[in-house]
């Protein structure tokens, strides 16, 4: 059992104007000040690109005529370990639909490293399949119409975490119709907890939420 880590010091910063409302989290506290800013800068890179890129915004977004509002949820911030997700949601004058784009970061405390799906999972492990598995089975339970099949998350994936779970989230019309919005898939760390990479942020939360880090055998059925 590692040492107990500790948690960020999270202050809301707000920027507004006749079209823009932004909320974003400035990191606070933390005893090594070089991760601290290093996470600063990269919530501050990613909130930009979100509300200025036209990547990032409805097709027909005109800068002084687009509502843009940015939220953010705070997933998990203990044991070293913070988590973030945010939305931003864009609005045309005259527009039929809005349109929603959803971004994360996932930060070690200790060193300000922004974390990719891959590197919360053990080299060579199938953690791939194993995820696959059960959002196929969630699509299914779900029952939602899917304009796209699905067939594989990537290494790259978006996703957050919970203190419970590891959460995959798609974007709008990826895989499912406007209406049902982001599709966020939690994936119970007990279904991945055997793959987990010591290195990675699942580890630490799960030790501090007591839950055994273990071989544990999980069944689940491939197809």
């Amino acid at each position: 059992m590692r040492e107990e880590g500790y948690s960020a010091e999270l202050v809301n910063e707000e920027i507004r104007d006749s079209t823009v409302k932004i909320d974003y989290p400035r990191v606070e506290g933390l005893p090594n000040t070089a991760a601290q800013r290093r996470i600063n800068e990269q919530i501050k890179s990613l909130v930009d690109d979100l509300t200025t890129n036209p990547d990032n915004l409805h097709p027909a977004y005109e800068p002084d005529s687009t509502e843009i509002t940015l939220t953010y949820q705070v997933g998990v911030n203990l044991n070293g370990v913070l988590s973030l997700y945010f939305e931003v949601y864009s609005f045309p004058e005259q527009a039929a639909n809005g349109r929603t784009v959803a971004s994360s970061l996932n930060f070690s405390l200790d060193t300000g490293h922004n974390y990719q799906l891959s590197e919360q999972f053990e080299p060579g492990s199938d953690y791939l399949d194993r995820i696959n598995v059960i959002i196929k089975e969630e699509f299914k339970k779900k029952d939602w119409p899917q304009i796209n099949e699905f067939e594989s998350i990537s290494p790259e994936q978006g996703y957050y975490l919970t203190e419970n779970t590891l959460n995959i989230y798609f974007q709008e019309v990826e895989y499912t119709p406007h209406y049902v919005g982001i599709p966020v898939f939690e994936i119970p760390y007990l279904a991945v907890s055997d793959m987990a990479d010591p290195r990675g942020l699942i580890a630490p939360i799960i030790e501090k939420s007591d839950f055994p880090l273990s071989r544990t055998v999980i069944n689940i059925r491939y197809r």
